[in-house]
């Protein structure tokens, strides 16, 4: 038995689980065992193995990337490319030359070149470069990191170097804009969602203030849209957002739910209009006539839209707010 330092993870060859500790080495073969799985007497390999590749490349790192579990939800495991948390599977580099980079397996299937609506005379890359503590995402203003040191993270930025950098998280909600006038605004908004709002719980610099433009709440918290010419956000309700509609892209009425998780448990989600994966904990339209097994972007619902049956109630809207904090706390 041995005990490896923290620079690199170790994968246990039998759970692919991530060890922290101890391990089961053998000298010869260098065959390693997390404690568990040494102790246990029957094989007992997971079906991961057989629904996914247990290696690969990535366009973003010269090496090749080994699969893995990470399921200890004490031991913080940050993916280099979300720049947040991994608990499930992962992909991880075992290049001594490479410091813990690791990345979530859905991280692995964004695109390398996209275009956003509000820079369409370039494309946007992904690039995994050191950013310095003045370099600030265009969409949520918040940095890279969260040191101030020059670290490694993916981020996309103008392939013609215009002064243009997202956080990957970012970039992925700006592809599908909210077309919506409302009190004289006309710019299109931007939903930031669950995992921006975990960008900005993890940034130490963040103002504890984001305020809603029309009612001058704090937006912290909860999912939002922003207004990227004019820097303004909106709560869903201030919008406002329609709570019931009637859809082209559906044949019965949808409803707007804070998250949909489908039956089949597979952890992955798709849009219904645009078939383009959405994230499990953001805001969607449902049909519930079809046991939400129909659920669609904002956005995507949205362009379709033949009418509004009704719009979300700002009051019930603070009263789930406060709800799901106090909920959150107590956990």
């Amino acid at each position: 038995m041995r005990s490896f330092g923290t620079d690199h993870y170790i994968i246990c060859d039998e759970c692919r689980d991530i060890c922290f500790g101890f391990i089961y080495l053998c000298e010869g073969c260098k065959f390693k065992l997390d404690v568990k799985c040494a102790h246990t007497t029957v094989s007992q390999q997971k079906d991961i193995e057989m629904e996914r590749a247990t290696q690969l490349h990535h366009f973003n790192h010269p090496h090749k990337l080994i699969l893995a579990n990470s399921t200890d939800p004490i031991e913080q495991i940050e993916c280099k490319i979300y720049q947040l948390s991994i608990l499930g599977p992962a992909y991880l580099c075992r290049n001594p030359s490479c410091f813990r980079f690791v990345v979530h397996e859905s991280c692995l299937g964004l695109p390398q070149k996209m275009q956003v609506p509000f820079h369409q005379d370039h494309m946007l890359v992904m690039s995994s470069k050191p950013y310095t503590e003045q370099s600030q995402c265009y969409a949520c203003g918040l940095g890279f990191n969260d040191s101030g040191n020059r670290r490694h993270h993916s981020g996309y930025s103008c392939e013609q170097h215009c002064d243009l950098k997202l956080h990957t998280v970012c970039a992925n909600s700006l592809r599908r804009p909210l077309k919506h006038e409302s009190d004289g605004h006309w710019h299109n908004l931007y939903y930031l969602g669950t995992y921006c709002q975990l960008l900005f719980a993890k940034d130490r610099r963040v103002s504890t203030t984001i305020s809603c433009s029309k009612c001058h709440a704090n937006c912290r918290g909860r999912p939002f849209y922003r207004c990227l010419e004019c820097a303004i956000n909106f709560h869903l309700e201030c919008v406002p957002m329609p709570r019931t509609i009637k859809s082209r892209c559906h044949i019965h009425h949808l409803v707007l739910k804070n998250s949909v998780v489908d039956d089949d448990d597979s952890g992955e989600y798709y849009c219904d209009v645009c078939e383009e994966e959405r994230y499990r904990d953001d805001h969607v339209y449902c049909c519930e006539e079809c046991s939400d097994r129909f659920a669609a972007h904002i956005e995507c619902a949205l362009a379709k839209v033949e009418e509004v049956q009704s719009y979300l109630d700002p009051l019930e809207m603070k009263e789930s707010a406060i709800h799901e904090i106090v909920t959150s706390k107590s956990e």
